[in-house]
């Protein structure tokens, strides 16, 4: 599944994870990615890679 959101480019990030010795390793944050189908006019439909974020704000917004 793709790691990057096509509505805000959305991705995963990287940092350190930080012991209580204060010894670093790396940490992955990735975004809830969903596959939805996307009616465009005409009924046309388009998948889609979004984030859950985005998901919500369409739903609420009526385009889904």
């Amino acid at each position: 599944m793709a790691k990057r959101c096509e509505i805000c480019g959305k991705g995963p990030h990287s940092w350190n994870k930080r012991s209580f010795s204060n010894k670093a390793t790396k940490r992955w944050f990735k975004p809830n990615i969903i596959k939805k189908k996307i009616k465009i006019a005409d009924g046309i439909e388009v998948k889609i890679n979004i984030c859950s974020r985005c998901y919500k704000r369409m739903q609420k917004e009526g385009v889904l």
